[in-house]
């Protein structure tokens, strides 16, 4: 999944350095809810929706409309 990072309250790190937030959470339940493995990788604003055509994601999340 694509993050945009430091995106709060949807994904952000935390002070112990942990991808948390809104969005983080609810792609860790997809994910559950799906038997499947969730692995997030960053993303920039300038690119984000030519990356999951490139195959470089799958899910773009971060608050993103």
């Amino acid at each position: 999944m694509g993050s945009i990072k430091d995106r709060r309250p949807f994904a952000f790190f935390n002070e112990q350095g942990d991808l948390v937030g809104l969005d983080i959470e609810m792609a860790q339940v997809l994910a559950r809810l799906l038997g499947a493995a969730v692995e997030f990788v960053p993303v920039e604003r300038a690119t984000m929706f030519e990356q999951p055509n490139a195959d470089y994601c799958d899910i773009l999340v971060s608050g993103l409309p």
